[in-house]
């Protein structure tokens, strides 16, 4: 019988990102206890090698990763390709406004993230919930001219004529005026977690609701039905979720979360004369 082993167990202490893992990787790596067949495996698989703590492959290509011959970890991200559910492709065009900027020659120019179908130029633009239309020359996306099509998840700006200022604020959603095209909603149904104290939550009251890019008060009719004190636009849940979910502040605390599952939309929409 051998002489025993006596076991001890170290623990690294150190500052939130001081190298704790990266020390004891390298200790048991150099005592040997990484057989060489793992380390050659790891060369087998799809993947980007760097190193943080010698800053190797992050933006430039390094000699110090053996025959790793592939991308920086920026080119990777550069050049990564997303999925786009079809399922979110097929649902009616929502763009949720996170604003404008003014550009010469054009005028102001609207922009916002595509969280539904898809978008193309010529198509005409409702915005709302004002229920202003216009037609869409052209998309930019990242400061270039689209020549086809944008999907969920592009941040596009909207080359549009004679729009106002006051007609494209964050919380706005534009959306294609002959397929559903978004109405501002009159009230809605939610269901809702609370957070704080049961008892705020009744008829009257008035939080601010954080919804997508909108931030606006509502007033409680009971515990599930608000009303919004100004022009707003939401959808349910189950149709466009994005649009849907919500946080309920108070005071800059929050009171409640949840989601839609049913709006009452605004049955007239303002009709613009140059529309179009």
């Amino acid at each position: 019988m051998g002489n025993p082993k006596i076991h001890v167990n170290i623990v690294v202490i150190g500052h939130v990102d001081s190298g704790k893992s990266t020390t004891t990787g390298h200790l048991i790596h150099k005592l040997g206890y990484i057989d060489n067949h793992v380390i050659e495996s790891l060369f087998k698989l799809k993947g980007y090698f760097i190193s943080g703590f010698e800053r190797d492959n992050l933006v430039e290509p390094s000699t110090n990763l053996g025959r790793y011959d592939g991308p920086t970890l920026i080119e990777a991200l550069d050049h990564l390709k997303l999925p786009v559910s079809m399922r979110e492709i097929h649902k009616p065009l929502r763009i949720r406004i996170h604003g404008f900027y003014k550009v010469g020659g054009i005028g102001n120019v609207p922009v916002g993230r595509i969280v539904t179908g898809y978008l193309t130029p010529g198509m005409v633009m409702n915005f709302a919930p004002t229920g202003l239309q216009r037609k869409v020359k052209s998309v930019k996306i990242d400061g270039e001219v689209l020549l086809s099509v944008a999907f969920p998840g592009d941040f596009v700006g909207l080359d549009v004529e004679d729009v106002a200022a006051k007609d494209l604020q964050p919380g706005y959603v534009a959306s294609n005026s002959n397929n559903d095209p978004a109405m501002g909603a009159a009230d809605f149904t939610s269901y809702l977690i609370i957070t704080k104290d049961p008892g705020m939550i009744q008829t009257g009251y008035t939080p601010v609701l954080d919804c997508h890019t909108s931030h606006i008060a509502v007033e409680f009719s009971g515990k599930e039905i608000m009303i919004p004190a100004k022009p707003m636009v939401v959808e349910a849940f189950s149709q466009y979720p994005p649009l849907g979910c919500f946080v309920a502040r108070d005071m800059r605390q929050t009171v409640a979360f949840g989601v839609i599952t049913y709006v009452t939309k605004l049955t007239s929409i303002e009709e613009d004369d140059q529309s179009i």
